[in-house]
């Protein structure tokens, strides 16, 4: 398996460690919550399907996996897993659609890279 990160799960995991270090004044903290973030992408590359189907999103490919307050929102296909996003528990999640647009946009650019 392999793990391709999507521009907005970059820019999520940004938002959180400056939220965190810069707006809480804790860098320490941002630092272990973003190790705890990325110590989360083993599991998803070894069982993908470990995390949870997510509610009200009827395709069986998209999964969250929690990391207490936060949620990594991923997609399976094939061999490869793509991170749509990190985001906070209490955030309202993605529409489908949009999360369908991430999905495309990201397998478009893995495919360009080739």
């Amino acid at each position: 398996m392999r793990i391709v990160w999507t521009q907005e799960a970059l820019e999520r995991l940004e938002d959180i460690q400056y939220y965190l270090a810069v707006k809480q004044s804790a860098p320490q903290a941002a630092q272990d919550m973003i190790d705890k973030l990325i110590g989360k992408l083993p599991q998803i590359e070894d069982m993908p399907f470990s995390g949870k189907e997510l509610a009200d999103h009827s395709h069986p490919n998209i999964r969250e996996l929690l990391e207490n307050p936060y949620r990594i929102i991923y997609y399976v296909d094939g061999d490869v897993i793509y991170l749509i996003s990190i985001m906070h528990q209490r955030q309202l999640l993605p529409k489908v659609k949009e999360i369908r647009t991430m999905v495309r946009e990201a397998i478009k650019l893995t495919d360009s890279e080739y």
